[in-house]
């Protein structure tokens, strides 16, 4: 957001301590931000939203300069509105990943219905059940509202991570596709409720 529209969404801070904000940029491609220009790039339960994560983790090492450091944090599934909804294993990120870089988005498109109908089957009652406004669907409001968030390729958290899964998916970036990158540390965060994740760039990187 602009410095303008963080000022108007967080009156309660000061707005002279709001600085001026260098890029707005889609978060997952990042595609203004040049190569190997930044220090650091930190995504606070950004890549549960993303549809093709390993995809997403590559855009974010790019922008990385040797010695970079990637923060990433995610929500534990079974400690959020997600409890319910099945762990996203490390081959359907792979296949995800392929389909895309093969030419073949429309593929993942498909694929994407399945998570829409998790979200709205699972993720969408659990919310809404803690705020008292849970309804069930019928099978056409549900296959009708599938349909919408397609088209409008609607963000939801796509995929769901335990602690365990969320290493796998890191320890297979840094081994088969980015293998500059290595994982730091992975930390267990907010009692549990999320995993946090350091990844650095090799300092040898492009030497």
């Amino acid at each position: 957001m602009s410095r303008e529209e963080n000022i108007r969404k967080f009156p309660e801070l000061d707005a002279a301590s709001i600085v001026p904000t260098d890029y707005v940029e889609d978060g997952f491609t990042l595609a203004s931000i040049p190569d190997c220009s930044q220090d650091f790039v930190i995504a606070n339960h950004v890549l549960e939203h993303a549809s093709n994560p390993l995809q997403v983790l590559s855009n974010w090492a790019r922008g990385l300069r040797p010695g970079g450091t990637l923060f990433i944090t995610v929500p534990i599934g079974s400690r959020c509105f997600d409890k319910g909804r099945p762990l996203t294993p490390l081959q359907h990120f792979i296949d995800d990943y392929e389909l895309v870089r093969d030419g073949n988005p429309q593929s993942l498109d498909e694929k994407n219905r399945l998570h829409y109908r998790e979200w709205l089957t699972i993720s969408t009652p659990n919310s809404d059940a803690r705020n008292r406004h849970y309804r069930n669907l019928s099978g056409e409001e549900l296959e009708s509202l599938v349909e919408t968030m397609s088209a409008g390729k609607a963000e939801i958290h796509f995929h769901v991570f335990s602690r365990e899964s969320f290493v796998t998916l890191l320890d297979y970036f840094t081994t088969c596709i980015r293998s500059d990158f290595s994982v730091k540390a992975v930390i267990r965060s907010r009692g549990g409720a999320e995993s946090l994740a350091i990844l650095e760039r090799s300092p040898q990187a492009g030497r």
